[in-house]
This record gives structure tokens, sequence and C-alpha cells, in this order.
């Protein structure tokens, strides 16, 4: 009886295994690595490239994929993977550059603009609040107004759009901004911290793109909540605002909302509470 010889076994390549099987291992072994390392590991070759640009699964299972929330913007998951990629590879090239800097940064241009000559907002002497900045786009907050200007590579103003606010809200101060997922637009939501009066709370949308730039929306209004705001976040669709002894969490598209209350029965700790609340700057949302 003759022994049957099992056919001559060839070693493989990792990339002559099917795609399958490539992910599961990149998966399995992505949570011991950072988001720097898989960057790295696409750009060694089109493949590796093509498979981490269709599962965006390589990315959020790094160690780190925290580091990629830093920017305004639509949480990680709801990114498609290409979005997501593009992100990651960003935030690569300028953490090197940031990196390899051997002295302090230097100024390399001032300008100066006279946002009197923008706004139609009396001059009350009220100072400019709530920055946000995003490549080119500028917004803030200038008494009872939005201003929103974009600006050029020299960073002149191209372009500029004022909202004013309604006369119950003239005096909001409390505001934030998010990006929506193309980046086409910029979300705007702000409240009044007026203690006593009813205030609305409101949610904006201001397109940022050349052609549009300007068209505002006021998609949500949520009048006679009557109580003193401390602090708002806006992680779209969900508000979240710290109203007196309770936080208040707001879908302004579904037009819901349930109130999370925080108080103490015992009366001497109800104005430690409050002393608490009053130091809350903002609420993260879980990135999933």
């Amino acid at each position: 009886m003759s022994l049957v010889e099992s056919p001559p076994w060839t070693p493989k390549n990792l990339l002559d295994l099917p795609p399958e099987i490539i992910l599961k291992i990149v998966n399995g072994t992505s949570g011991k690595m950072s988001v720097r390392d898989i960057v790295n590991i696409a750009q060694t070759c089109s493949s590796f490239r093509n498979l981490f640009l269709e599962n965006k699964s390589i990315i959020l299972n790094t160690h780190n994929v925290y580091t990629l929330n830093l920017p305004r913007g639509p949480a990680l998951t709801a990114m498609s993977s290409q979005d997501l990629y593009a992100r990651a590879a960003r935030y690569i090239t300028i953490s090197a550059r940031l990196s390899s800097a051997r002295a302090p940064w230097q100024c390399r241009k001032e300008v100066v603009h006279d946002i009197g000559k923008l706004s139609t907002e009396p001059n009350t002497g009220w100072p400019f609040s709530h920055l946000f900045v995003h490549e080119n786009i500028l917004a803030f907050l200038l008494g009872g107004s939005f201003l929103i200007l974009r600006l050029d590579d020299s960073g002149d103003i191209q372009d500029h759009v004022e909202i004013n606010l309604t006369p119950q809200s003239a005096s909001a101060s409390l505001v934030d901004y998010q990006l929506t997922n193309d980046n086409t637009s910029l979300w705007i939501a702000c409240a009044w911290d007026g203690l006593g009066y009813h205030a609305p709370i409101h949610v904006y949308e201001v397109s940022i793109e050349q052609v549009t730039f300007g068209g505002t929306t006021r998609h949500f209004q949520l009048d006679n909540v009557g109580n003193h705001y401390f602090m708002i976040t806006m992680r779209d669709p969900y508000l979240a605002l710290v109203v007196m002894e309770e936080i208040l969490l707001v879908d302004w598209r579904r037009r819901t909302a349930v109130r999370i209350e925080l108080p103490s029965s015992d009366p001497e700790e109800y104005w430690e509470l409050r002393d608490y609340l009053d130091e809350i700057s903002t609420v993260l949302f879980h990135p999933t």
C-alpha cells in the first residue's frame, strides 16, 4: 500500500490572501496600533490603501482613534470610510509638521478688519465672542448678531453674512458650532442665559460654500423654557443644555426632549450643586 503524497505547500504572502481574511487579521491587531500606524501601512501599497478606504472599522479600532475627534464636526461613525481616512491622513500630516518645528512659530501676516463696517449692530462696546475657525471660515458673536466671514488665502474678507437674532435672544451668550458632514454648512446653536426670562433656543444652518455662501435656515426654535442656562453643547441631532438643576437633552430634528434631573434633596447640598453646574463648560457625547 503506497502513501498518497500531499501536494507541496507554497508559502503565501499576506496580500495573496482574500481581502476578508486580511481584514480580519488587521482588525484583530488594530487595537494595538495607532492611527499613524494604519495610515503608514495604507501608504505601502495600493492593496492596503483600497482595503482601508473601504473599511472604516480598521481606523475606528485603533487605540487612539479619539484624537480624530478634535476638529469640530460629525461623529466618526457617521463619516464615510473615505472621509475618515482623509481625516486620519490629514491628522498625521499636521502632527508631523508640528513635531518637526524646532523654533516658536512666527506670525506670517497680520490682517486687521474693521468689524463696524461689516455689522449693522449698533456700537454698544461689546467685544466679539464665541469664535469659530475652520480653514478660511471665521464666525463669532457680536452683540445681537452672528458674523460669518469667508477669507481668501491672504486673510482678506471675500464675503460675509450677518445673522440678526430675534429681540428675545439678542443677548445670546451661550453658543456652540458644528460643521455638517460634508463641510458645506455650519450649524449654530444659541441660547440666552438671562435669569427669569423666557428666551428661545435657536439652531441655524449657514451655507459656507462659495456659490451659496451665507444662505441661512433656522431649523429649530424652542420657546418658554424659562430657566437660567449655564451651558449649551451641540452634536447633531442633539443639544445638551445645563438648565438650573437639570440637563435638558433636545433632539432638534425630531422635536423631542428629555430632562435629566440633578438636584439634591438636601437644601445645603443644593447650593453646592449650583456652584458645580456653573463650572460645567461642555457635555461630551459618546462617538458611537
